[in-house]
């Protein structure tokens, strides 16, 4: 059913959308990713490629997000691919209406965008390139800030040991520095899992975050620290 040919998938997303559709997990060896803007370009592109799957980014103005899902719904050539589309919470329910498959509310959750990718498109179980490594971080949680330094980072989150531990599902606001590095990473987060850290003589606590809501340029210096200077991969 899925064959061996590389599958190719299209993201449309205007260069300057303040959604950043990453797809540093799609990079594998029988995907092949195209991106374009929305428009003429992407109808042209559709066309041309045959994607096995669309995803569209739904911005401002929203009638041109809703055309263009229209125009691949009712198109011969691409009116069985199916459509992920990443909108507003306001502008869901039209999108679906325009002939989305699945819509993705922003802010974008990358557990929730993998899944919805992977629902369409057999992928193999993500496995993070992860590495211990002592950074120190910054979290912000209902107007309260903190401090901790992180147990291991990986491109998609950290795991970070604090006292502090905060519930599962809790949306933070994290920054760190890459070393050799002067610009701070900022991004949202979610709290993912809550665990006992041991050390040599002594524990403490600690929890994971999945980050979410960072922008392109800062998930690309994050992903060319982990690949460049973690050399010892752990995956998860």
């Amino acid at each position: 059913m899925w064959g061996t040919r590389r599958r190719k998938i299209l993201i449309v997303t205007a260069p300057d959308s303040e959604t950043a559709l990453q797809a540093a997990f799609l990079d594998q060896p029988d995907i092949e990713l195209m991106k374009t803007a929305p428009g003429q370009a992407a109808r042209a592109l559709a066309r041309a490629e045959h994607p096995r799957l669309i995803v569209q980014n739904v911005g401002d103005p929203r009638e041109d997000s809703l055309a263009l899902t229209r125009h691949f719904k009712c198109d011969r050539a691409t009116r069985s691919v199916p459509i992920i589309a990443v909108a507003g919470e306001n502008h869901a329910r039209s999108i679906r209406e325009a002939g989305a498959d699945t819509v993705l509310i922003k802010p974008l959750e990358q557990r929730a965008y993998w899944e919805a990718v992977s629902s369409f498109i057999r992928l193999p179980r993500r496995r993070d390139l992860r590495q211990i490594v002592n950074l120190r971080f910054t979290y912000e949680f209902e107007d309260r800030k903190w401090q901790a330094f992180s147990r291991d980072l990986s491109m998609y989150g950290a795991f970070l040991k604090t006292d502090h531990v905060l519930p599962h599902g809790a949306r933070v606001r994290v920054g760190f520095s890459i070393p050799g590095d002067a610009e701070t990473v900022k991004c949202s987060a979610l709290v993912r899992r809550s665990a006992p850290v041991d050390h040599p003589g002594h524990s403490s606590s600690g929890f994971a975050v999945e980050f979410d809501g960072m922008d392109q340029g800062d998930a690309e210096r994050l992903e060319a620290f982990v690949r460049r200077h973690l050399p010892r991969p752990m995956f998860s």
